[in-house]
């Protein structure tokens, strides 16, 4: 999935749930800013419901990142409804949950 349609879904999934559901996000002045936005009110909201956002929040790290990805595709090629997520594009999230680096 490139960039651009993440960054797009994203900023979408800001204006249409989290500004409205969970807390106020203001339009910024270009896409990628306002679904930054709701990345950051996500993860306040995930982090004021005791929710853990990091592989060492949930006593793992990344070398686990290859066996999490096994069980959670199974024997699909991809996983998700809004959006589909690849093998590849599961490792890249939880290396960030690992790491902290994108």
């Amino acid at each position: 999935m490139t960039k651009v349609v993440l960054l797009e879904r994203l900023k979408e999934f800001t204006e249409e749930h989290i500004g409205d559901l969970l807390l106020p996000v203001q339009p910024q002045e270009n896409d990628e800013k306002t679904a930054l936005k709701g990345i950051e009110a996500f993860e306040r909201f995930l982090k004021d419901i005791g929710m853990p956002l990091t592989f060492a929040e949930i006593g793992a790290d990344e070398k686990d990142a290859e066996l999490m990805t096994s069980k959670l595709l199974n024997t699909k090629d991809t996983e998700g409804n809004y959006v589909k997520l690849r093998a590849e594009d599961v490792m890249k999230i939880y290396h960030y949950a690992a790491t902290g680096e994108m």
